[in-house]
């Protein structure tokens, strides 16, 4: 694909892979919107919209309405389904160029692609011109975040979002509280019985998730009545100031309900895993937890409850309400320990995408697979350790994380965060006095300013990186042979020979195969001076 004056390289799989068909399924438990549904699909089929917006307050079905019309619509896009959760109701909304780059993945997932959010725009465009494929943006921040993720024509776009915003071609609708009478059957399903539930209902608002996590209640204690829990959500109310009072009130009590007949340990264990920012799987949150025995089945015992959804792929997720709720639960240092604990598991899991990746052949696919299904975590990981420098154990882990992924962070990080991740660990090797450590993270940097085109700040660098590392000579081989490089094309030959003759000498010293070819590069320069 030709972008501009660069090339991208894009190898498309065979029909059918996975990675084309990303949906995931409807909520079973799905009740109502037939209105909502008729309306939507009659746009699309006879009107030719070719995006629906979905927009209403957290937790009130919008995600689960997009899915049940997505599967109803899916039949009319054969060439693919593509989903991703923008995470707009969070502090750190994915950016238009995060989310184009994780959309191209689906098609070209080993590509080196462009910074910048126009080319990355054409790409994407490119890859999906005239193809019949449905695109599933889920949790949309606003306007600005989702307008370079629309697929051109015939596709189709479902957008959901907290916040109204205005899109050419846009059919929106507004997703507002169940009404009663399908609310009390939302409950009745998820308890799996009939009851006299509508006051329940009430007082849950009429609000989706409040009534599935009240139907998971009655479920998983047969000894409480419905009028039992309503009384238990009016005693709750008192913590409502735990969620927006004007918006989440409900959800709020619901969520406390459902905590309070936990026992402590099913406690301790929901109210870490907020600190989990995305999606999870049960090997995470045993490292979190710690102690756990079987992960499994505790997170079985919390999806009962109606505390944690259950994902395709072994994998678990909190809404982000309940994570909002659980971790306003934690004290300062619980949420500390839980944050270590998180981001020295992620460090762990790129280390293995990293090795993966350098076994070579389709392990170079599994590595990237591996760090792409896990990237919000390892950058909340690495982000938590560089944000503590003063804290030993976090700095240890942000001095570590650039080289848990030395292969590749390179092919899924831009320059610019690569950088900052360095200067981080820079920071935390010179907080820890490890001369070793902050000689290779002056020499990354020196390599990672140079990639930019900046040989000023890398020569900078690098002259740093020489004065740690002296008495180490193989890296203060490489670090000689790529300052002089540099001086070399700044026009400083006779300093330049100075410093790529120290590696020559340390190569030729331990019988290095390059070392004959470093040699005829230093006399090709040597030739200029005379």
């Amino acid at each position: 694909i030709n972008i501009g004056s660069g090339n991208v390289e894009v190898h498309l799989p065979d029909p059918g892979v996975a990675a084309f068909y990303q949906l995931p399924d409807p909520p079973a438990d799905f009740v109502g919107r037939a209105a909502e549904l008729d309306e939507l699909c009659a746009a699309v089929q006879t009107q030719g919209a070719l995006i629906c917006g979905l927009t209403g307050l957290g937790g009130v079905g919008k995600t689960a309405l997009g899915l049940v019309l997505a599967s109803q619509l899916k039949a009319h896009y054969p060439d693919g389904q593509l989903y991703i959760h923008l995470r707009g109701a969070s502090d750190k909304p994915l950016t238009p160029a995060a989310a184009l780059e994780q959309l191209i993945r689906a098609f070209a997932p080993v590509a080196r692609l462009p910074e910048d959010v126009e080319q990355l725009a054409a790409i994407y465009r490119t890859l999906l011109a005239g193809k019949q494929i449905l695109v599933f943006l889920d949790d949309a921040r606003d306007a600005a975040q989702v307008r370079a993720l629309l697929p051109p024509r015939p596709a189709l776009a479902i957008v959901t979002s907290r916040r109204r915003f205005d899109l050419a071609g846009y059919h929106t609708r507004d997703v507002s509280a169940l009404p009663l009478d399908d609310a009390v059957k939302l409950i009745c399903a998820v308890w799996g019985q009939t009851g006299e539930v509508t006051a329940l209902a009430q007082r849950c608002g009429c609000l989706p998730m409040a009534l599935r996590a009240a139907g998971a209640l009655l479920r998983r204690r047969p000894d409480l009545t419905p009028a039992r829990v309503d009384k238990l959500l009016t005693d709750a109310a008192r913590r409502l100031a735990l969620a927006d009072p004007e918006r989440e009130t409900t959800v709020a009590a619901a969520f406390q309900a459902s905590y309070d007949q936990l026992t402590p340990e099913l406690q301790n264990r929901w109210r870490a895993l907020g600190i989990f920012p995305a999606d999870f799987d049960a090997p995470a949150a045993a490292a979190v937890w710690e102690d756990a025995a079987d992960p499994g089945e505790t997170l079985a015992e919390l999806h009962a409850a109606g505390l944690v959804d259950a994902m395709t792929g072994g994998r678990w997720r909190l809404h982000d309400l309940a994570s909002d709720f659980t971790c306003s639960l934690c004290a300062p240092t619980e949420l500390d320990a839980l944050a270590y604990r998180h981001a020295a598991y992620y460090m762990k899991v790129l280390t293995e995408a990293n090795h993966l990746y350098l076994k070579g052949s389709e392990n170079i696919l599994a590595g990237l697979a591996r760090f792409d299904r896990e990237r919000t975590h390892i950058e909340a990981g690495q982000a938590w350790a560089a944000a503590h420098p003063a804290d030993p154990a976090a700095a240890r882990l942000c001095n570590d994380y650039p080289d848990a992924g030395a292969y590749v962070l390179p092919l899924r990080l831009h320059p610019r965060v690569q950088i900052a991740w360095l200067e981080a660990a820079l920071t935390a090797a010179r907080k820890l006095e490890k001369r070793g450590s902050e000689g290779n993270r002056l020499g990354n940097l020196g390599n990672a300013w140079a990639a930019l085109g900046e040989p000023l700040r890398a020569i900078d660098y690098y002259e740093q990186a020489r004065a740690q590392t002296i008495g180490y000579r193989h890296n203060e081989a490489i670090d000689s042979w790529n300052l002089g490089r540099l001086l070399e094309q700044q026009g400083e030959l006779p300093r330049a020979v100075e410093l790529m003759q120290v590696a020559v000498d340390f190569y030729s010293s331990i019988g290095h195969p390059r070392a004959e070819e470093l040699a005829a590069a230093v006399a090709e320069i040597r030739q200029k001076l005379e």
